[in-house]
This record gives C-alpha cells, sequence and structure tokens, in this order.
C-alpha cells in the first residue's frame, strides 16, 4: 500500500509559517535497513513580520516603550529593523514623560518598601512575644510565665505610628541608600513583584498575621504551661493542642502574600533573618509537640503488654514514628541564627539544638539495639542465661560473692524455664570435671579454682567467659550470656515495688532489710540437715518477678530509667555471646569493661577474702595527687583510708574485714613506694592439690612481675594496665591507710609545634562498692599554668567527688612566663 504524505503545518493567524513539516508514514523508516520512508528535513522558509505602523507623534512614548519591550523579552531587535522601523530621537514631550514616569515609579517603590518594612516589624514582634523576649530566665519561672509577661506599651492597632517606642524593642529605622548592584537588583525584583497589588491590603494583612501567629503561638506555651508545672497527665492532649497551635502559626506566617513571603525569605536584612527564624522555631515546636502524644500512645501500649518481645516491637514503631520528627525539628533549629537571638538565649537555643541532635543520634542508636534484642528475648530461637546474684557486702571485683545462681531459658520474649540450685554456686562443687589452679590470693580459701570464685576478673566480660567455663564443666549447658545482679539494686528496686511478704520464713523482706534478712537466713536459719541455704532466694524469685511483671505495667519507662541508672553505676551487668550485641553494649560504655585508655588511668578494685559480710560497713576515702616534675615526669600519690564502722562481734559484719586491693594503673608505671598495708599470715593460706594445671585464661590476663621487696606489693600486668596488689586488713571500729606512690609513663613538655600540655585522668569505679570521697590535685612547676580544667576545681586546685561511677578528668597547660626547656 503506497504511503500518503501528511502535512502538519505550523502557522499563526494572518501568516504563513516558516515551519513545514513532512511527515510521512512510520512504516518502513528509512533509518531501518536503509529503507526509503521516514523524516524529510524541514523546509525553511525566511520569517514574515507584521507591519508595525508608526505611530502618532503625540503617542511616540507608545512606541518607545513597545520596542523596548519587544526588544529585552522577544528579542526581535533585528526584526524591526529588518521592517525598517527606527526609533526618532526624543523630543521634550518624550524626556518630559519618561522623567513623570520614573520619577512616579520611584515614589510607589519607597512607600511600598515602608509599608513592607513596616509590617515586617509586626511578624517579627509577634515571634519575639512568644520566643524571644529579652528577660533573663529563672530556674524559678514557669514557662508560661516567662513567654506573656512582656507587654506593649501601645495597642497593636496604633504601634505603626511609633514603634521605636515598643518596650524592649530595638528602633527600627532605615540607613541612607546607597547604590549597590545586588541591593540594587533585590529592590527591582521586590518592586515588580508588588505592583500588582494594593500596598494598604499587604500592610494589613501582615499585622493580622502577626497578631494571628502571636496569639497562637501564646495558646500553644499554655497548652503545656499547667503539664510542665504539675500533674502529667493531661500532657497528651496539651501537646496535641500546642502542636496544632505552633503548626497554625506557622501556617499563618506561610499564608502571607506569595511575592511578599517570597522578598522575606530572601531578604538580606536583620529582619528577613528574624523572619524566617520564627518559621523555622515554630516548624521545630511543632514537631517535637506533635511526637508527645505518639509517646503517650506507646506508653499505653506497653502498660498492657506483658510479652517483652511484643513490646520491643511497640518500642520499635515509636522510635520508626517519632525519630523523623525529632530529625526534622534539629534540621529547623540548626538552620536558625543564633546570632539573630538576644544573647542571653543564646546558650540556652544552642544546648537545645545540641539536644535534639543527640537525641535524633540516640533514636538511631536503640533502633538497632532493639532489632539485636530480639534475638536476645528468644525472637527465633530459644536462649539459656546465666543469671548471677552477687553479695555486695562481701566484694568481690564484678561486684560481690556468687553464693546464688540461676539457669533461665527465653524463649518469644518469656522465660518458660528456670533451674535455681537450693544450694546455689557451692552446689557445682561436686561436678567439676577440671581443676586448675586458683589466683594466688584465693589460696587463702580454696585449693583450687572453682565456680563460685570465678569472677576474680574486674573486667566483667573476661570474667562471664569464665563462669561460662566452669558452669559447662560442671556439667551445666551452653548458655548465650551472663546477667550479674547485686544484692543492693534489688534492695533499691524493692523501694519502687514494695515489699516483699514471705509467710513460710516469718518475713516480709523490703528494702531497708532485704540484705541483712536474706544474709540470716542463709548464714544462720537454715535447716542444716535439709543444706538448701538458699531455699529463701528460691522462694523470693518468683514472688519478685511478679511484683516487677505488675509494677512495670503502669511504670515501664520508670523501670528502664531505674535499670539503666543500675547499668551505669554497675550493679547490673550484661555479658552476650552474640558478638554483635556485645559490641554495642561495649560502644555504650555499659559492658563493665576495664577501659582502654591512653592518658592517665585510676581503678581501685577490693576483694574481700575470708573477710565476712563487711563491706558494706567500709567506707573509704581516697586522695590522688599528681606532681609534675621540673624535667617533665609524672608522679602519682594515691592514699586511701578504709574504716570500718562496724561493732565487733556483732553480726554477719562485726568481724575483721580483710581485703586484697589492686591498684590499675597506666601500663609502664613504675613502683617507687608502698606503704601501710598488712596481710594474714603465710601459714593461713591453703596448701593446692596436686596434680592441678595452669589455667591458661589466668596466665595470658595476669603477666606477673615481680614482688617488691620492701612492700611485699605484687606486681604485675593485665587488660593493659600495670597493676599493684596487696593486702591490707581493718578491725571494727577501727581505720587502715595505705600509700602507692609511682611513676606514670607520661611526659610533660612544651614543644615549638605544641604549645600546650593536656592531662587527662580516667576514673574507673568498682561495682558493688561503697561510693568513695575522691580528691584530685595536679601540682605544676612555676612555668605551667592552668588554662583549662574539665570539670572546674575550686581554688585549691582539687577536684571533689563521691565516687559512684565511672568520671573523666582533664586539664590543660599552657607556658607561664618561663618558657619550658
Amino acid at each position: 500500500m503506497k504511503s500518503e504524505h501528511r502535512k502538519l503545518d505550523i502557522t499563526e493567524e494572518r501568516s504563513e509559517s516558516p515551519f513545514v513539516l513532512d511527515l510521512k508514514s512510520p512504516s518502513n523508516p528509512s533509518f531501518i535497513k536503509g529503507g526509503r520512508g521516514g523524516f524529510e528535513p524541514p523546509v525553511i522558509k525566511p520569517p514574515i513580520f507584521y507591519q508595525i505602523k508608526r505611530p502618532k507623534k503625540l503617542f511616540s512614548w507608545y512606541f518607545l516603550l513597545k520596542y523596548y519591550f519587544l526588544l529585552f523579552f522577544r528579542g526581535e531587535r533585528p526584526a524591526l529593523l529588518n521592517a525598517g522601523i527606527k526609533p526618532r530621537k526624543f523630543s521634550i514631550i518624550d524626556e518630559f514623560f519618561v522623567f513623570w514616569f520614573v520619577k512616579m515609579l520611584a515614589l510607589l517603590f519607597f512607600a511600598i518598601l515602608k509599608l513592607t518594612a513596616l509590617a515586617a516589624v509586626f511578624v517579627v514582634k509577634a515571634f519575639k512575644e512568644v520566643f524571644l523576649s529579652e528577660k533573663e530566665i529563672k530556674p524559678s519561672t514557669s514557662l508560661g510565665q516567662y513567654f506573656d509577661t512582656t507587654q506593649y506599651r501601645h495597642s497593636l492597632s496604633d504601634s505603626h505610628k511609633n514603634v521605636g517606642e515598643i518596650e524592649g524593642w530595638r528602633e527600627f529605622s532605615f540607613a541612607p541608600v546607597y547604590f549597590r548592584k545586588h541591593v540594587f537588583e533585590f529592590l527591582t525584583v521586590l518592586a515588580i513583584a508588588i505592583l500588582p497589588f494594593s500596598a494598604v491590603l499587604v500592610y494589613k494583612n501582615l499585622q493580622t498575621t502577626a497578631v494571628s501567629a502571636q496569639e497562637r503561638g501564646k495558646e500553644a506555651i499554655k497548652a503545656i504551661e499547667a503539664q510542665i508545672n504539675g500533674d502529667l497527665s493531661g500532657i497528651d492532649r496539651a501537646a496535641r493542642l500546642a502542636s496544632i497551635n505552633f503548626q497554625s502559626a506557622y501556617d499563618d506566617l506561610e499564608d502571607i502574600n506569595i511575592f511578599l513571603r517570597g522578598a522575606l525569605e530572601i531578604m538580606p536584612s536583620e529582619k528577613g533573618a528574624e523572619y524566617r527564624s520564627a518559621k523555622k522555631i515554630f516548624s521545630a515546636a511543632h514537631e517535637i509537640t506533635s511526637a508527645v502524644p505518639i509517646i503517650n500512645e506507646s506508653i499505653g501500649a506497653l502498660k498492657t503488654e506483658n510479652n517483652n518481645l511484643r513490646r520491643i516491637e511497640i518500642l520499635e514503631g515509636t522510635i520508626k514514628a517519632i525519630e523523623p520528627k525529632i530529625s526534622s525539628a534539629y534540621y529547623s533549629l540548626s538552620s536558625v541564627d543564633s546570632n539573630a537571638l538576644p544573647e542571653n538565649l543564646r546558650s540556652v537555643f544552642e544546648s537545645a539544638k545540641d539536644y535534639f541532635y543527640k537525641f535524633s543520634d540516640a533514636l538511631n542508636e536503640t533502633g538497632e539495639t532493639l532489632i539485636l534484642l530480639k534475638n536476645v528475648f528468644g525472637a527465633d530461637e530459644p536462649k539459656k542465661y546465666l543469671l548471677i546474684f552477687q553479695n555486695n557486702n562481701e566484694l568481690r571485683p564484678t561486684g560481690g560473692f556468687m553464693g546464688s545462681f540461676a539457669e533461665i531459658a527465653v524463649r518469644g520474649g518469656e522465660i518458660v524455664k528456670t533451674f535455681f540450685p537450693a544450694g546455689g554456686t557451692y552446689d557445682l562443687r561436686g561436678m567439676l570435671k577440671v581443676f586448675v589452679y586458683p589466683p594466688e590470693p584465693l589460696k587463702l580459701v580454696n585449693q583450687r579454682w572453682e565456680f563460685q570464685d570465678a569472677n576474680w576478673f574486674p573486667d566483667f566480660p573476661a570474667s562471664a567467659k569464665k563462669l561460662i567455663w566452669f558452669y559447662e564443666n560442671s556439667g551445666g549447658p551452653t548458655v548465650d550470656g551472663v546477667i550479674a545482679v547485686n544484692a543492693s539494686f534489688v534492695a533499691d528496686l524493692l523501694k519502687l515495688l514494695g515489699s516483699v511478704e514471705m509467710p513460710d520464713y516469718g518475713k516480709v523482706l523490703s528494702s531497708e532489710n532485704f540484705i541483712d534478712e536474706v544474709q540470716k537466713a542463709v548464714e544462720i536459719e537454715y535447716d542444716r540437715q535439709e543444706n538448701k541455704p538458699k531455699k529463701i532466694l528460691v522462694d523470693f524469685y518468683p514472688l519478685f518477678l511478679e511484683k516487677l511483671a505488675n509494677y512495670s505495667k503502669e511504670n515501664f519507662i520508670e523501670i528502664l530509667k531505674f535499670f539503666g541508672n543500675g547499668i551505669q553505676k554497675k550493679n547490673f551487668q550484661i555479658y552476650f555471646n552474640n558478638e554483635a550485641l556485645e559490641e554495642k553494649l561495649l560502644s555504650y560504655g555499659f559492658g563493665g569493661e576495664i577501659a582502654n585508655t591512653s592518658g592517665d588511668y585510676l581503678h581501685i578494685v577490693n576483694t574481700n577474702i575470708a573477710g565476712g559480710k563487711t563491706d558494706g560497713l567500709i567506707s573509704e576515702k581516697a586522695e590522688f595527687q599528681t606532681d609534675i616534675l621540673p624535667d617533665g615526669r609524672v608522679v602519682n600519690t594515691l592514699t586511701v583510708t578504709r574504716r570500718h564502722n562496724g561493732v565487733k562481734r556483732q553480726g554477719l559484719g562485726g568481724v575483721r574485714n580483710i581485703n586484697f586491693v589492686r591498684i590499675y594503673a597506666p601500663r609502664g608505671s613504675h613502683l617507687i613506694s608502698a606503704s601501710g598495708f598488712n596481710g594474714p599470715d603465710d601459714a593461713m593460706f591453703k596448701k593446692p592439690y596436686n596434680n592441678l594445671s595452669i589455667d591458661k585464661d589466668l596466665s595470658s590476663m595476669e603477666k606477673f612481675i615481680k614482688y617488691d621487696a620492701s612492700s611485699g606489693t605484687r606486681i604485675s600486668n593485665e587488660f593493659g594496665k600495670t597493676v599493684f596488689g596487696n593486702w591490707i586488713m581493718v578491725d571494727p571500729g577501727k581505720e587502715a591507710t595505705y600509700t602507692v606512690v609511682y611513676e606514670a609513663p607520661l611526659v610533660a613538655k612544651f614543644t615549638e609545634s605544641k604549645n600546650f600540655w593536656t592531662h587527662t585522668l580516667f576514673l574507673q569505679k568498682q561495682s558493688g562498692s561503697n561510693p568513695i570521697e575522691f580528691k584530685h590535685v595536679i601540682n605544676a612547676p612555676d612555668y605551667f599554668k592552668r588554662f583549662w580544667s574539665y570539670p572546674q576545681v575550686d581554688g585549691s586546685g582539687r577536684y571533689n567527688l563521691t565516687l559512684d561511677k565511672d568520671n573523666f578528668f582533664a586539664t590543660i597547660f599552657v607556658p607561664a612566663n618561663i618558657e619550658a626547656e
């Protein structure tokens, strides 16, 4: 079939198109296998423009404007010239018209600019009224009082008459206008954008918008004020209302005339910056308050959910819902220039911005951890864990003597099986298949190393692995992790849960008597013939878990905070065989490991061996002095005073406290002197059994170096640290003091490339120990000047604190009057 030609003419009225496209049938196109069909080149004809008649002389200005319009916007100057149309020279009438037209345009432009600036004042005023009052913030001042006390001196209706008289405001005035290219371009665009609109209407619109944004912002603050300062029961409704009002305030600013809004968005001035800040802060406030109802709904769902796995899923969903809001709030706040805020609010604003950054980052980290926790709670397969109870009245390196333990099986978020031996850890003695030499100090009580003394290493992951090894070699199954709980942690938890009644024992266990009553039942009151000293704990355990489950339904977040605080203070420690989860735990600093540091380091580890249940009665003071010698060497002096507050022969604590102390210092530290130590007689130590093997873990983790002849101090390398170990004993009502002086492997000096020197000290706290009164001072030569310290030091240059968790100190020194040699 013969293909037909189809013509598509692109024409305009009263003219012939210069373009004629010949469209042939698409069949057998020429670009496929040499076919003849396809597109032919377009036939281009010369353009023919309309003839423009020359206007009359009276209207020559009209021709002039039209000529330049065609020239700049349609690029048709060549066509006009080709048509023989040329503008004549300006006449007097032309010049008069141009002058009149430009003058009127300039007057209108500056009038509109003035009205725009005045209107912007009201937008900024509303923003400041809600967020940026320059009053000093006092801790006792409520949020609502702070944001709602600034008063107008004049009403908004006539405030435009003299804006500079508003109380607490900077005067808004206009500097002389100088011609600059970028300013001229901006003002030209602004004038063209606003010309089609009534300046008076724009001004009125902005005035109304300012008032509306201000009032909505106030209502948002008032909605949450009462909840912040009082009962939080209505925080959900208040947050929803505040969120709506903040969004409405933002929308008020967004609803400004589109041309004026665009101008304010790009206005290169302080007023433009304040307008943009207002929008961003309103937006951030909306995102933050809108996250509160989501959190409350999550808390409500957690209260009714008993399954831990399902709780994790609820938390996952909550994080996914609120994380974008917090990130959006941070993004909005981060783009606000704090220099535009009152000076007394800048640090508060920067702190808030930093808080939301960390909050967003923490949400991401928590989301990743929750995924791993599903594995811990047996989402995919059953898990088994060793639950260790440590009595910190008999202090051991990881928290206390392990008198009791349980094996728990977890599946689908629930505990499905519990094995709790009534004889405690001693039940495994007869089943141990591998006999190894004990650590040297433990020979005071044992002839071999056994399960109950396996928590010898202050590094919790190392002790947990050793516990698992002993358990498996005593006939126990392979477990997936270890959970260690100190007795003091359970006692503190009973403050929240309330007392537990144990009628079979004639006891009501409370926070005040838990440790003492359990110790009496285990050590004295148990049935000798039945020989199940830990039976009271076996019976207490299910009652305690039931009380915990019931309490957490209504107070799940409070329980989470309590456990988080317990982990931070090392009263609750966890180890997982799962490498990914253990790595995540260590990255948070919650693994109980010996810290790997590059600066100065101190960790005092006490081990009660045959010293009774006395550590709860021991108070400890420590003074740590760092001396920088003129040659740059650094010498540390540690002085520790231990006082026994018990009464002789009264209760389980009325006996001598026998303690083997290890002082962990930076690797390579050199002992100068040690004094004040006293230990048991050599005759009290037991002789190990024959044919014992050397434990590989013990030998690899403790590299013995030597004994100090004068003091008997044992020097070794453990976990990347140099360790000084010795005995210290104190009787009830007495106190004992020991001192260790050593040179740290640090050099304090200034160089040409580094004209400062930083001393850092990482101080670790032992799990289960009572808080220590700790003081630290640095003495430096005259040519050293203290430039900065963290935390702040007192007038004497001392750090004073109560050591109940890990702490970090830092001091920067710079040269004083004398240069370092």
